[in-house]
């Protein structure tokens, strides 16, 4: 468990919500949210096993509820992943802000110390005290921990948030190499979960597993929001399909995600009003992250989807394919693929 736990706890079988009850204090500070930007803060990222009981969740949501407490370390921005029962903890901020939050207790000491994997200097990434994390993956520690020792050689050449990437999307694939970045297309749909009954789809029609993720950002009682993906061993090369909410697509995380995707293919449905929401946060998304993917547009009604692509085209100035109905599941891999054959 982190070194951070409150020296009060005594305890070995320390639960999530004594595990959420004491984090914050190496996390943010109160009511506090820091600008992503250029100025050069120290980043670092950490991993320790997980003592947690019940949902990991709930006790990442009673971290956040410290954050907004008394407790934390000003300045400091942070993100907290919960996967394979281990917890990844990456946190930026001025240099003496983050020494401040590597300090021990000695009395904490008999949780052990959590093994610092990446530490550099550079741009600010997180915008958040605390933002929270799980990746579903039925992954045995034992299983994480040699990940661990691959990430960690490969650490000191690597970005914070590449380093947190390659835990919180382990590579669903036999043999994979640890930090090996799939081929990306991202699905995104103006309706509610369509994108991830897609993803769900594909993933019975190949047998292949479908790891879904949660998100919740910093602000006080805001529920978590859903993503999954899926990897693809298709002839041609491995092929990663991100399915992303329409409530999750907002989430920073979700967009440090997505930054690697070639291509977005929209769904949109026949809500005018939805389909230019979706429209307007993918604009703002690849304005703000200086990205220039391909982008289908699937839309059921034409008109709006004919309203969308303009909207698209005029915002980006990238080229938007439009392919009009409802796809099987078979010509939207296709689509997926970059191919308009069935």
């Amino acid at each position: 468990m982190f070194a951070f736990l409150d020296p009060r706890l005594t305890r070995d079988d320390t639960t999530d919500e004594d595990f959420a009850s004491t984090l914050a204090l190496d996390l943010g500070d109160e009511d506090m949210v820091y600008l992503a930007g250029p100025e050069p803060v120290t980043r670092i990222v950490r991993v320790a096993p997980a003592q947690v009981q019940g949902s990991a969740m709930d006790g990442l949501f009673a971290a956040r509820r410290r954050v907004h407490g008394s407790a934390g370390v000003p300045g400091l921005s942070g993100a907290v992943l919960h996967v394979g029962g281990w917890f990844v903890l990456w946190q930026e901020g001025p240099q003496a802000a983050v020494q401040a939050a590597l300090q021990p207790s000695q009395r904490r000491q008999r949780y052990g110390t959590p093994r610092l994997i990446h530490r550099s200097v550079g741009p600010r990434t997180l915008a958040e005290p605390l933002a929270l994390s799980i990746t579903q993956w039925p992954e045995k520690p034992e299983r994480f921990a040699e990940r661990i020792e691959a990430i960690a050689a490969a650490a000191p050449q690597l970005q914070p948030q590449q380093v947190w990437r390659a835990f919180s999307e382990p590579c669903t694939l036999a043999g994979a190499r640890p930090l090996l970045i799939p081929q990306r297309v991202a699905v995104l749909a103006s309706d509610g979960q369509r994108s991830i009954e897609v993803a769900r789809r594909l993933a019975d029609r190949f047998d292949h597993p479908l790891v879904y993720r949660r998100f919740a950002g910093a602000r006080p009682g805001s529920r978590d929001v859903g993503a999954a993906y899926l990897d693809l061993p298709l002839p041609a090369a491995l092929l990663r399909v991100l399915a992303v909410s329409r409530r999750a697509f907002a989430h920073p995380l979700v967009h440090e995600s997505l930054r690697h995707a070639g291509r977005l293919t929209l769904l949109v449905g026949t809500q005018e009003t939805r389909a230019m929401e979706l429209a307007v946060g993918v604009a703002a998304f690849l304005g703000r992250a200086d990205l220039r993917p391909a982008i289908e547009l699937v839309a059921e009604s034409p008109d709006v989807g004919s309203f969308v692509a303009g909207f698209l085209r005029n915002r980006t100035g990238l080229a938007v394919s439009e392919v009009e109905g409802r796809p099987g599941d078979a010509q939207l891999l296709a689509l997926l693929m970059g191919s308009r054959a069935a």
